[in-house]
């Protein structure tokens, strides 16, 4: 008999800093390099709603694209008028899409549902809140919200598989990444032996990048234990060819292939 080959997929994470710092220059960087790397989906986290940021992407790939166009799915902060949110660009048909609201600092996660050849998995995005810097009180909640819902649908469909992307705000010994932890694991770890020693700030960031103190990891790509990832690297951490300051983003971005058990 012919053994079956694993559904493979590839996932990315990215915050593409809104419409901030010289998005005109920075968008062809982004859709270029999302163009080349074609990511079965797409976490992106500082969406900017003015100026429709995810379809703007999701048209400058779609546009140069044979194979099966993107969807996007976005979701806006809460608070009275968001003007930035977080959204998905994937290939992939979604079963489902769940909003979750957060404790505090108007930011939410999104759970997007996918089934392919029988398997069943989940890609929930969020962006955590970036203060207090020095304290993890709110982000810690914010964790804890988004495992407490994993664990809930993990009750209830024990074989769904899942990742969770983003940015977290938060360095991998505190508290706020521990608790994914429980459940999860971290995917760079697995190829490269450690976190990347930072994925924020790049050049973009000038002030930032100028301070040894702001260098931190603090994107991640985690996923269920049953996953093999086969390989993740770091994306957009190259400048644009004519200026060594303009990067795609003030973050660097991570890209994981990765497959799922055969369903039973």
């Amino acid at each position: 008999m012919e053994q079956k080959q694993p559904r493979i997929i590839t996932v990315a994470t990215m915050n593409i800093r809104h419409d901030a710092d010289r998005w005109p220059e920075r968008r062809p960087l982004l859709s270029q390099g999302l163009r080349r790397l074609a990511p079965d989906v797409i976490a992106l986290q500082e969406v900017a709603l003015g100026i429709d940021q995810a379809a703007l992407l999701q048209s400058d790939l779609n546009g140069e694209m044979d194979a099966a166009p993107y969807a996007a799915f976005v979701e806006p902060k809460t608070g009275a008028a968001p003007t930035e949110g977080i959204g998905c660009l994937t290939r992939l048909p979604v079963a489902r899409s769940t909003r979750l609201e957060l404790p505090g600092g108007w930011r939410i996660a999104q759970a997007l549902d996918f089934r392919q050849d029988g398997v069943s998995f989940c890609v929930v995005n969020t962006h955590l809140h970036h203060e207090p810097a020095d304290s993890e009180e709110i982000r810690a909640k914010q964790s804890a919200a988004i495992m407490e819902y994993l664990e809930a649908e993990a009750a209830r469909d024990p074989d769904k598989h899942w990742i969770l992307a983003g940015d977290f705000n938060a360095t991998p010994e505190t508290e706020t990444v521990q608790r994914v932890l429980t459940r999860l694991v971290s995917a760079y770890p697995i190829i490269h032996g450690a976190e990347p020693k930072y994925t924020y700030p790049t050049p973009l960031a000038a002030e930032d990048y100028a301070d040894p103190t702001s260098y931190h990891c603090i994107d991640y790509l985690f996923v269920s234990p049953s996953i093999h990832v086969h390989d993740i690297q770091m994306i957009f951490d190259e400048p644009g060819p004519d200026d060594p300051a303009l990067f795609p983003s003030d973050h660097f971005g991570l890209l994981a292939t990765i497959s799922f058990p055969d369903a039973s």
